[in-house]
């Protein structure tokens, strides 16, 4: 159920799934589930409200919303009128956000009732995402915008040694990704995903935009279990959860303290990592543990989202050596500037 058509918009395959399948439940948080049909209905209702707000393609809106169904809402809508959704670390300082809010020009802000005092004084339009279900829009659905070149997100960086930096992506840049890695992990409609990455982490394409465009289901994996491996484990064995793309920080937790010796993760197929050096004695930990899992190492800048990756070799891991980033990944194409020793990539 891959996002086959010629839009280049990473959301507009939920039309199709409104069509084909509108019971598909496509993300689930808690006990509460979102099917093709009820998020379609309710990113129309954000992408009027937006455009009645004075939000129009172009436009960039920041989103300052808790990781879960609220924010995949807000995505979704900024991506139907065609503007560029910019989401904020909600746990984050107020003058890093306001620095974004600034820098990014941002149109509107789509939160909710908890908005904070200094966002509603920072003379911007917010939307409270909450009010959703019990707003009646009569206009019929205006459709994904789609333009290839358009920018889908900005996502910026730590800003660790400066200012935040503003990585742009276009919509096509986030199709390819899309596309690869429905084929490179065959994903499918009945395929479970978890969900730990945070929007403004580009980890989160993946859970956004690639398992639902299969037809697949995205999981939120409660916040509370971040810090308690074994009932992670647990999470993940009673959701049935099939696929996993996270940073290694948190496998190695779970290799350590997860207890998998005890469990049995039958229906974890697949387990993707990014965004941190994996230490190589965890991972031949952590592959041992799990030894019908298949392992990806994912490799790439923000600016490039993932550009390389490795299907997890268990032979040629070697306690004291570094693992490859091996081959490319979205068709893009790659080499090494002879001068620098610096990887070029071309996508």
């Amino acid at each position: 159920m891959a996002n086959n058509n010629a839009t280049s918009n990473p959301a507009s395959y939920l039309q199709a799934l409104v069509i084909n399948a509108p019971d598909k439940v496509l993300f689930t948080e808690s006990d509460n589930e979102l099917t093709a049909k009820v998020l379609y209905n309710r990113v129309n209702v954000l992408s009027h409200l937006l455009a009645q707000s004075g939000v129009s393609a172009g436009d960039n809106i920041a989103i300052f919303l808790p990781r879960g169904m609220d924010a995949v809402v807000a995505v979704y809508a900024a991506l139907m009128i065609g503007a560029c959704y910019v989401p904020l670390d909600i746990s984050g300082p107020k003058e890093r956000n306001l620095f974004i809010i600034e820098d990014a020009c941002c149109r509107a802000v789509i939160g909710n009732e908890q908005a904070p005092e200094w966002l509603t004084e920072a003379g911007i339009t917010i939307i409270n995402a909450e009010v959703l279900p019990s707003v009646s829009i009569q206009e019929p659905p205006v459709g994904f915008y789609d333009q290839a070149d358009a920018p889908a997100a900005i996502l910026y960086t730590s800003g660790s040694t400066g200012n935040p930096k503003g990585v742009v992506i276009s919509q096509r840049a986030i199709s390819a990704f899309v596309q690869w890695a429905s084929h490179a992990f065959n994903l499918n409609s009945q395929d479970i995903a978890a969900s730990l990455s945070p929007f403004h982490f580009d980890l989160s394409l993946f859970d956004l935009f690639a398992v639902p465009a299969a037809g697949a289901n995205t999981v939120f994996i409660p916040d509370a279990l971040k810090l308690s491996p074994s009932r992670l484990t647990d999470w993940l064995a009673e959701n049935t959860i099939s696929i996993w793309y996270t940073v290694p920080s948190i496998l190695v937790f779970i290799a350590l303290k997860g207890g998998l010796n005890k469990k049995n993760l039958f229906y974890l197929k697949q387990v993707l990592f990014a965004g941190e050096v994996f230490p190589i004695d965890s991972l031949i930990r952590l592959t041992g543990l799990l030894p019908e899992t298949q392992f990806y190492n994912l490799f790439g800048p923000t600016e490039t989202n993932v550009c390389l990756y490795w299907p997890v070799d268990r032979k040629r891991l070697t306690a004291g050596e570094d693992i490859p980033v091996g081959y490319p990944a979205c068709e893009a194409e790659l080499g090494i500037d002879p001068e620098q020793g610096e990887l070029l990539v071309k996508g």
